[in-house]
């Protein structure tokens, strides 16, 4: 795993697979202090990566974004 160090934070390139399908997302923000990810659903929706109609939205950020929880495949660091 190569790790970058741009803009004060710690940045990697990951491929996520779901559901058979994988794609390259660079400059991931390395957090060590949490225990979730966020990714930007621009970034994975050509993935299917989407939320479905029985699935319940999350409130982040203050109330002020809505985001979604998915178990993916595969997250391997490049």
């Amino acid at each position: 795993m190569k790790i970058k160090h741009n803009y004060g934070l710690l940045l990697v390139d990951i491929t996520l697979t779901f559901k058979g399908r994988s794609e390259v997302i660079k400059n991931m923000v390395v957090d060590t202090e949490e225990t979730k990810t966020l990714i930007f659903k621009n970034m994975v929706e050509e993935l299917g990566l989407r939320v479905e109609l029985q699935e319940k939205l999350l409130l982040i950020w203050g109330g002020k974004e809505n985001a979604f929880k998915k178990q993916v495949d595969q997250i391997q660091y490049l």
